[in-house]
């Protein structure tokens, strides 16, 4: 039929299809886009069934925890962060600065469950809280002391324990007082759990006689 000749001929159906799948590919990218470009993904966290929860310095802080007990110190990278928690590395950097910040936080949650018990002379009681707090967790001595090499007044417990042993030391002794027992503590912490470690047995659970006395001694030797 002649009005059959001017009809516009309509493309295959899987052409339709393939063109429609491409438009909403296309779609998808610059939501991508746009999510990246206004920091939305370095906020979320993709979970189960493509659900998104708040990722924030908490979460990092207690995966990153989770990641120094299970495999150490050398295998705690901000990729192998990121990957555990469903994001990109760059969105890690939107909550922490780089890797040092991220170490001395793990080191000031790691300190800040120890106690200060309220009267005076009670040092022995808190090094022995130190030891049980940091022995279970791998390599936690290491952490500390890295945080210290960084940035010493990052860790609220060094200023907790200066102000203890002001009254005891004086004012002029307590912060190298404080400083000196924090690194005598470190080194009988990481000895032990190095020893308990290569001997494939759980360290103690309780400051061993040694560390109490070395503790003792130093804090003696900086009395008034």
């Amino acid at each position: 039929m002649p009005w059959m000749s001017s009809a516009v001929a309509l493309p295959p159906a899987r052409t339709l299809v393939v063109k429609s799948e491409k438009l909403k590919a296309i779609g998808q990218i610059y939501s991508c886009t746009a999510q990246l470009k206004t920091g939305k993904w370095a906020k979320t966290q993709r979970i189960g069934n493509n659900k998104r929860v708040p990722l924030n310095r908490d979460r990092i802080l207690n995966t990153a925890f989770t990641l120094l007990n299970q495999y150490g110190l050398a295998d705690l990278s901000m990729r192998r962060l990121a990957t555990e928690l469903g994001v990109a590395p760059g969105a890690l950097y939107y909550h922490v600065k780089n890797k040092q910040e991220l170490l001395a936080s793990l080191a000031s949650r790691i300190l800040n469950d120890v106690p200060f018990p309220a009267e005076q002379g009670e040092i022995d009681r808190i090094f022995a809280d130190v030891y049980s707090h940091l022995i279970p967790v791998k390599e936690a001595a290491e952490v500390v002391r890295l945080a210290l090499a960084l940035d010493p007044n990052q860790l609220q417990f060094l200023d907790h324990l200066t102000a203890y042993l002001t009254h005891p030391t004086g004012s002029q002794q307590a912060p190298l007082a404080a400083l000196t027992l924090v690194h005598v503590a470190l080194g009988f912490i990481e000895q032990d759990q190095t020893r308990y470690l290569l001997g494939n047995s759980p360290p103690p659970t309780e400051a061993p006689l040694p560390y109490r006395e070395a503790i003792r001694a130093v804090f003696t030797g900086f009395l008034k």
